[in-house]
């Protein structure tokens, strides 16, 4: 990571895999124009009524500098977009198209609130290609189901924050800093002094509380418990595709064309499919897949309903109808 990012997310807690954000600053700000081109929201309105809202490059809550040199999204202004396509009538369902190492965490769990709440409202289908990554995957996991391209990764779940601390550095130099405080604990974490103890301490428990959300919410969106998500999610680590569905982070492996055919189909349909993907990911995490209704009585002696009864409409039909002298 350059020197000039790295002071810039110093202090900032962090929902990002390091390494793939390596990659992308390798590539300089070339992403910028192919991310920008992207990032407007795309239509299939004439034929299923989808709407394609791009989730693309470093996630900051604002737009900032750091989306100006490499490309990202806003994590506010996507929100908005997302309210828009809720709203519109003429959008039947959306796909979130992601492709993100993570960012900042500002906003993430919020966003993730919201897709999640909405899938009562429409269907909405996550598509990864090639990667959802930390913050990424924490937005991507609300939707209803989560497709991922077979050359994907997923996953990465967990915090970082950077301290970078240069008193060393100065010392050689000949620089001294001097800090006026108001309270011990004022500008603890600053990059001219030796992190403290409980500054260090301060800073572990402020992740570790953001880490609890982070692995909350992605059992809320998944549908599994937060022992499954510590113990089968990849332990902080990205997961190649095959990994990701086989764990439960992804239902399928699919394309673009399928999750906006995914994102528009009947209410009846996606009945039939949350039902399927609620199962997939009880067999992935090891649970077994609870019985129906009707089973259950036959398996526990219950007689049939009279609803479904040989002749049940016919009996019921003569009973309603008064006799005739």
């Amino acid at each position: 990571m350059s020197s000039d990012f790295r002071a810039a997310l110093a202090g900032q807690v962090l929902a990002i895999d390091p390494a793939k954000l390596e990659g992308l600053l390798a590539r300089g700000a070339s992403p910028k124009s192919a991310i920008s081109q992207r990032s407007a929201p795309r239509s299939d309105l004439g034929s299923r009524g989808v709407m394609v809202l791009p989730l693309l490059g470093f996630l900051d809550f604002r737009p900032s500098w750091l989306m100006e040199l490499f490309g990202g999204t806003s994590i506010l202004q996507f929100s908005q977009r997302f309210d828009e396509a809720i709203a519109d009538p003429s959008v039947n369902g959306i796909v979130l198209e992601v492709d993100s190492p993570g960012g900042t965490v500002a906003g993430i769990s919020e966003l993730s609130g919201k897709v999640f709440a909405a899938r009562a409202k429409k269907p909405i289908v996550a598509f990864i290609s090639p990667l959802a990554a930390s913050a990424a995957f924490w937005v991507a996991s609300s939707a209803g189901e989560v497709v991922i391209t077979p050359s994907g990764e997923a996953g990465s779940i967990g915090v970082v924050l950077i301290h970078e601390e240069v008193s060393g550095a100065n010392a050689k130099a000949g620089i001294t800093f001097t800090v006026l405080r108001s309270t011990p604990e004022k500008y603890e974490a600053n990059a001219v002094e030796p992190l403290s103890d409980s500054a260090k301490a301060y800073l572990q428990k402020q992740l570790n509380t953001i880490y609890g959300r982070f692995v909350e919410d992605v059992a809320r969106n998944r549908g599994v418990s937060t022992a499954t998500v510590l113990a089968r999610f990849g332990h902080g680590r990205s997961m190649l595709a095959d990994a990701a569905v086989r764990a439960g982070l992804a239902d399928r492996l699919g394309s673009i064309e399928g999750a906006i055919t995914s994102a528009g189909r009947t209410p009846a349909e996606r009945r039939s499919l949350a039902n399927l993907n609620r199962n997939r990911r009880r067999l992935a995490a090891g649970l077994p897949i609870p019985p129906s209704i009707a089973s259950l009585r036959r398996n526990m002696g219950f007689p049939r309903t009279p609803a479904s009864q040989p002749g049940h409409r016919l009996q019921r039909t003569h009973a309603a109808r008064p006799l005739r002298r």
